[in-house]
C-alpha cells in the first residue's frame, strides 16, 4: 500500500492513496528530496486525494499520509520513488487533457486534439478511486479517438495521453475529468421489454444492435412514428435528421414505421440515420398503442433515466434539450403539487394538521439517535452550495440536532481556525477568497469541518459567493464531498434578500460573470443589472443550474437537492443522510412580509 502520483505539472503534484476503513480524516505531509523534515500540507483531508500547488519546477518531492481512526493517527503511508514536477519546457510540451463522451452501454469515447507531425499516441486510464494507479490502454495509437468498453465503476474513470516517437517522449497530459460510463436504465428497458431478440435495427448496418448498446447513456430517447407515404413525414424527417446529427451523444431516435408493408419500411428507413424497431416485431405495434398514436408524424420525447414522457409530440415544436430538461423538472413539481392539492382537499388534510402538532410535541420528547460522521449515509464534508437566505440555518440546525457533538465539527458561517480566542468572525468565504487570491492552499487556515453550512461572506464592496465562483477549487480539495443544493421559491427568496442588510446591493456590486456581471456602485439614475427582480431571479436559477451541471460533470461528488419550503424536506434529508426528520425545522423564516424570527 503506497501513495500514487496522479498528475505532475511544473508547479503542482496531485497524489492519491488507498482509503482506510474507519478513517475520519487524513494528515498529509511533504518535503523536497534534499530536505530531512516533512512539512504539513493538511490535516483536514477527508478524501484520499490531494493536489499541492506552488511547487518549484523540475524538483523532486516526497509525500506521506496517515489516516486518523477513532481520533488516533495510524501509520504513515509513503512511496519509494520520488515524485517530480515537470520543467516549464516539459509543461509547455504537454497536450491538453482528453475529453470523454458517452460511448454506449458501459462505454466511453475518449478523444484528444491532433498534434502536427505526430503519428502515434500512448493512452492511459485509471479508476477514480483512492490509491488506483494508471494502466496503459495502448502504447501506439494512430487515431485521436478510442471507445473504451466494460467500464462498470460507479466512481468513474480518468484518462491521459501523450505523443510517442521522436528523440524523447513528451510528458502525459493532465487527466481528463472523471466520467462514469452509463448503462441502460430499468425504466427504459421496460419500454422495449417485448423485443424479439433484445435488438434494434441501425440504418446502414448489416447486423442488429443490442438495446443496451443502442440506448445506454442517452439522456433522451425519442420514439418517431412516421411513414414514407405521409407527405408531412417526408418533409419533417430531413429536418429531424439534421438536428439529430448535432445531439446524438445525448439523444437516440427509434423509428416506428407506419408504412403499409416491409418493403416500404426498408426503403424509407434507408434514408434515416437512427435506430428502428423491426417491421415484423410485435413491439412496434405495442409501442404504437403505448403512446396512443392517432396520427403521424409523431415524435414522443422520453427521459431515458426515469422512462417518463417529457413531451407527447415534439413535431412543430422547438427541438431543444434545455427545454426538455426544464419540462422534466416541471413534471416532477406538478406531480408534487397535484398530490398536495388532492390531499389538502380531503378529510385527511385535517388529520395531517393534527399530525403536525403531534410532531412538534414529539420533537420535544423524542430521543434522537445522534450519529458520528462515519455513520452518515453520504460522505463528509457536506458543503451547502445553494444561495444565502435559502435555508442555511435550517440545514445547520438539522445537523446540529442529529450529530454527535463529541466527534463532529460544524460550521455555519465562521471558519476561523483553532479555538475561539476572540469574537471576530472569520467567514468561510473571506478565508477562501483570501487563500485563492494569495496563491495559498484553498482551505489553508480553516478548521476541518464535517459541515460547511454557509460559504458566502459579505465584504465592504459586495459579497463573495464561493458556491458560484470557486466550484472547481472546492472540488479539487474535496473531490468526493457531498453537496447540498438548497432551494426555495425564488420570489420568496428575493423578498428575503431585500429585507436583509442591503444584500441585493451587495450582490449587484460584486462580479459574478457571466450571469450577473458587476457594474460597480450605481450612479444616481442608473439601474445596473440586478436592480430588476427578473435579473436577480434569473441569477438565482443560473447559480443552481451551475451547481447541478458541475456535479453532473464530476461524478465523484454527491448531490442532495432539497426544496426547504416543501413539507417533505425533512424526509428528503433523512433519506439522504440517515438523520431523523424530527431534527428538521425551518429556521429564521422570512417570507418578505414579517420580521425574521426563529421557530
Amino acid at each position: 500500500m503506497s501513495l500514487q502520483l496522479i498528475d505532475a505539472r511544473s508547479d503542482s503534484l496531485t497524489v492519491t492513496w488507498p482509503s482506510t476503513s474507519g478513517a475520519t480524516r487524513y494528515v498529509l505531509e511533504y518535503r523536497t528530496s534534499n530536505e530531512d523534515d516533512f512539512q504539513l500540507l493538511s490535516d483536514k483531508l477527508t478524501q484520499p486525494q490531494a493536489r499541492k500547488r506552488n511547487l518549484k519546477p523540475a524538483t523532486s518531492y516526497y509525500f506521506r499520509v496517515a489516516p486518523i481512526v477513532n481520533g488516533i493517527q495510524d501509520e504513515w503511508i509513503t512511496h519509494a520513488d520520488v515524485f517530480n514536477t515537470l520543467s516549464t519546457t516539459e509543461d509547455d510540451q504537454s497536450m491538453a487533457a482528453p475529453k470523454t463522451t458517452n460511448g454506449g452501454n458501459q462505454a466511453l469515447v475518449v478523444s484528444w486534439s491532433k498534434i502536427d507531425d505526430v503519428t502515434d499516441y500512448e493512452l492511459q486510464m485509471r479508476e477514480n478511486e483512492g490509491g488506483k494507479t494508471w494502466n496503459t490502454i495502448a502504447t501506439s495509437l494512430s487515431s485521436t479517438e478510442v471507445r473504451k468498453k466494460n467500464l462498470t465503476s460507479k466512481s468513474g474513470y480518468q484518462f491521459r495521453v501523450r505523443p510517442v516517437g521522436g528523440s524523447t517522449n513528451a510528458p502525459f497530459s493532465p487527466p481528463s475529468e472523471p466520467a462514469v460510463a452509463k448503462g441502460l436504465s430499468a425504466a427504459m428497458k421496460r419500454w422495449f421489454q417485448s423485443l424479439d431478440d433484445g435488438t434494434l435495427l441501425q440504418s446502414g448496418a448489416s447486423t442488429p444492435v443490442s438495446l443496451e448498446d443502442a440506448l445506454a447513456g442517452k439522456e433522451f430517447v425519442l420514439l418517431y412514428a412516421s411513414a414514407h407515404w405521409c407527405p408531412p413525414c417526408r418533409k419533417f424527417t430531413p429536418m429531424l435528421a439534421n438536428w439529430y446529427k448535432t445531439v446524438q451523444n445525448n439523444v437516440e431516435i427509434v423509428f416506428l414505421s407506419a408504412d403499409h408493408d416491409e418493403a416500404g419500411f426498408r426503403n424509407y428507413f434507408a434514408t434515416h440515420p437512427w435506430m428502428a424497431v423491426d417491421y415484423d416485431d410485435d413491439t412496434r405495434e405495442q409501442l404504437f398503442a403505448a403512446i396512443k398514436v392517432t396520427g403521424i408524424p409523431r415524435l414522443v420525447v422520453i427521459h431515458a433515466e426515469t422512462g417518463k414522457i417529457v413531451e407527447d409530440n415534439a413535431v412543430g415544436k422547438p427541438l431543444d434539450l434545455t427545454r426538455w430538461r426544464g419540462m422534466r423538472r416541471g413534471l416532477e413539481v406538478k406531480k408534487r403539487i397535484r398530490k398536495c392539492s388532492s390531499f389538502k382537499n380531503s378529510w385527511s388534510f385535517k388529520i395531517e394538521q393534527g399530525k403536525k402538532w403531534a410532531q412538534m410535541l414529539l420533537k420535544q420528547f423524542v430521543s434522537i439517535q445522534r450519529k458520528k460522521p462515519e455513520q452518515l449515509k453520504l460522505p463528509t464534508p457536506i458543503m451547502v452550495m445553494g444561495m444565502m437566505k435559502a435555508g442555511t440555518t435550517s440545514i445547520y440546525s438539522y445537523f446540529k440536532c442529529g450529530m454527535d457533538p463529541n466527534t463532529t465539527k460544524l460550521s455555519h458561517y465562521d471558519c476561523k481556525p483553532g479555538k475561539r480566542t476572540h469574537t471576530i468572525n472569520m467567514p468561510c468565504g473571506k478565508r477562501l477568497d483570501s487563500n485563492i487570491g494569495g496563491g495559498r492552499e484553498v482551505f489553508e487556515g480553516i478548521d476541518h469541518f464535517h459541515l460547511y453550512a454557509e460559504l458566502d461572506a459579505n465584504t465592504n464592496n459586495g459579497i463573495i459567493l464561493p458556491q458560484y465562483t470557486y466550484l472547481q477549487q472546492i472540488y479539487e480539495v474535496f473531490p468526493n464531498a457531498t453537496w447540498i443544493l438548497n432551494l426555495r421559491d425564488p420570489q420568496t427568496w428575493l423578498k428575503s434578500i431585500d429585507r436583509w442588510q442591503n444584500l441585493r446591493r451587495r450582490i449587484i456590486w460584486s462580479n459574478h460573470k457571466p450571469d450577473l456581471p458587476s457594474q460597480g456602485r450605481s450612479k444616481p439614475g442608473e439601474r445596473p443589472t440586478g436592480e430588476k427582480d427578473e435579473d436577480m431571479i434569473n441569477f438565482y436559477h443560473k447559480q443552481a443550474q451551475r451547481v447541478k451541471d458541475f456535479v453532473s460533470n464530476h461524478p465523484s461528488l454527491h448531490l442532495v437537492e432539497v426544496q426547504i419550503d416543501q413539507k417533505d424536506a425533512g424526509k428528503i434529508m433523512e433519506r439522504a443522510f440517515g438523520i431523523s426528520q424530527h431534527c428538521w425545522g425551518n429556521k429564521n423564516i422570512n417570507r418578505g412580509d414579517s420580521k425574521w424570527s426563529a421557530i
